[in-house]
């Protein structure tokens, strides 16, 4: 009787190698797609902020029957000591809108007729500022853009600040925008009442309504995301120079045109208008973490910009949020920056 001996037989190196090629070929296809969608939810939370600061800025002007500041202006009045270069600064529309992103309790620690923020002698910091830089002004995810860092980013440098991603847009010509009083961009510092020069306090301030902004609610922008490098990224030697928490806002001098920076241009002064506000004037939109702004040693704020492929986020004054293009014109961009220029600019 004949047997039939049957050998199984495996795979030849050859159609392993095949294998293994076809499941690369398909690994590699995979993950562009998971990035994608990964950085789409990253887009949309972003927005997503935006829109909650765009209807808590409406909501407080539905409550106190005027725009949140961008801050209170009491450039004009003589401090006593230990303030130097009339450096005092007030609260940012960041803070007056904390109880309208569910930041209360943030809020509540605030003295807000009292200074947020002055250069003064060393230990005679004013309670806002000690209180901001000791780490306790945590307001959550809103402030900050997922496609930058995680929601639960903490402190950094020296002064401890909080990290945030927003900005007031301004539109002016001049070093310090975000201080000066006009009538370009949407948000306008307040004129201050019953100022108090001895003991540093204000009680109370007139500011901008939406009827104010007649180019049309729809048609103006209000905040956007901040353009910051990796260089300026939290960790960096440099990060709180334009990485700096919305909620501080104090007047500092000119540029340090002494100091390079690693982007090769020169180092900011950790200054109000570099946290709180930028400039729309003459400045383009950032095109993601590598670039570097040509601007850096130039008067103005830095730019506007995003780690979002090719776009950048803004929410607009009627609490709409528009992603532009950052290679949007700038003519067109700089009409959507101002609220009463008389353009019929709309977002593209």
């Amino acid at each position: 009787m004949t047997r039939k001996i049957f050998v199984s037989r495996g795979f030849t190196l050859v159609e392993l190698l095949v294998v293994i090629a076809i499941i690369g070929t398909l690994v590699g296809l995979l993950l562009p797609a998971v990035q994608s969608a990964r950085e789409a939810a990253r887009m949309s939370a972003c927005q997503n902020h935006l829109k909650q600061i765009g209807l808590a800025v409406l909501n407080f002007e539905s409550a106190r029957n005027q725009l949140p500041p961008l801050q209170i202006d009491t450039s004009g009045y003589t401090w006593p000591s230990p303030v130097s270069f009339n450096t005092i600064g007030y609260a940012t529309l960041f803070v007056h809108i904390l109880p309208f992103v569910d930041a209360q309790s943030v809020y509540d620690n605030f003295k807000i007729q009292e200074p947020i923020s002055y250069w003064g002698n060393a230990g005679n910091d004013c309670s806002n500022y000690t209180w901001l830089k000791n780490s306790k002004c945590y307001v959550g995810p809103t402030y900050l853009c997922p496609s930058r860092r995680m929601s639960t980013a903490t402190v950094f440098n020296n002064d401890k600040y909080y990290p945030h991603d927003y900005a007031v847009v301004t539109y002016r010509a001049d070093t310090q925008c975000w201080l000066r009083s006009g009538s370009e961009q949407a948000i306008m510092p307040a004129q201050p009442l019953n100022v108090d020069t001895s003991l540093r306090t204000v009680g109370g301030f007139i500011a901008s309504k939406t009827k104010d902004i007649t180019d049309g609610l729809s048609s103006t922008l209000m905040i956007g995301e901040k353009h910051i490098t990796r260089l300026r990224y939290v960790g960096s030697t440099h990060s709180g120079l334009n990485d700096g928490t919305s909620l501080y806002g104090m007047k500092y001098g000119g540029l340090n045109g002494t100091t390079p920076s690693p982007e090769g241009g020169w180092v900011y002064p950790q200054g109000g208008e570099m946290f709180m506000a930028r400039n729309l004037k003459d400045h383009p939109l950032g095109r993601g973490q590598t670039d570097v702004f040509t601007d850096m040693n130039a008067s103005g704020a830095a730019q506007f910009g995003s780690w979002h492929p090719g776009a950048c986020n803004f929410v607009l004054c009627d609490g709409s949020v528009a992603t532009l293009s950052v290679s949007i014109d700038q003519p067109l961009l700089e009409q959507l920056a101002q609220r009463k220029d008389g353009s019929t600019a709309k977002v593209p």
